[in-house]
C-alpha cells in the first residue's frame, strides 16, 4: 500500500472519530441536571422600592440548593442600600429546559416582609449558573458555582 493510500485511510479514520464526538451545544438538560448546592452572588440595583427592598445598590451572597425535581431553597446574607439582613432563607421552584435555560421563582425575606423574585437562568457544562432577576423594578444579576463535597 502506498504512503498516499495509508495517509488517506488515516485521515478518513480521524474524520470518522471526530464526527462521533459530541457537538457544541449538544448538551441536553432537565430538572435532574440542576441538582446540588451552589455558592452565589447577586449584584445590582433596586430601581424603585419593591416590597421590603429599598431603592439603591444591592448585593447578596449565599448558598442555593436545587433538589433535582423542581424545588429550591436558599440561605443568604444581603446588603440592600445599607440595610443588612443576615441568614435570610427562602424556598421556591425551578424548571430547566432541554437547552439548559430555565427559570426559578423564590420567596425570601423575614416572615413579615416576604418578597417573591423570578429569575431566568442558564446552566453551563462547567456547573456554573448565571441568571437575571426578571421582577419589575429590580436590576440584579445572579452568578453561582457548584459546591463540591469536601472530604477530610
Amino acid at each position: 500500500m502506498s504512503k498516499f493510500v495509508k495517509l488517506l485511510f488515516a485521515f478518513a479514520g480521524g474524520v470518522i472519530a471526530l464526527s462521533s464526538l459530541p457537538t457544541a451545544g449538544a448538551q441536553s438538560c432537565s430538572n435532574k441536571s440542576l441538582k446540588g448546592s451552589f455558592g452565589y452572588t447577586v449584584t445590582g440595583t433596586i430601581v424603585k422600592n419593591v416590597g421590603p427592598l429599598v431603592a439603591g445598590p444591592f448585593v447578596a451572597v449565599g448558598k442555593i440548593t436545587f433538589d433535582g425535581v423542581g424545588g429550591v431553597q436558599t440561605t443568604r446574607s444581603l446588603n440592600d442600600n445599607g440595610n443588612v439582613l443576615q441568614h435570610d432563607s427562602g424556598t421556591g421552584t425551578y424548571s430547566l429546559n432541554k437547552d439548559c435555560t430555565g427559570s426559578f421563582t423564590i420567596s425570601v425575606g423575614p416572615p413579615t416582609d416576604l418578597i417573591t423574585l423570578s429569575l431566568d437562568i442558564v446552566l453551563d457544562d462547567t456547573y456554573e449558573l448565571r441568571g437575571v432577576v426578571t421582577t419589575a423594578n429590580v436590576v440584579l444579576s445572579f452568578d453561582g458555582r457548584k459546591q463540591w463535597p469536601v472530604e477530610y
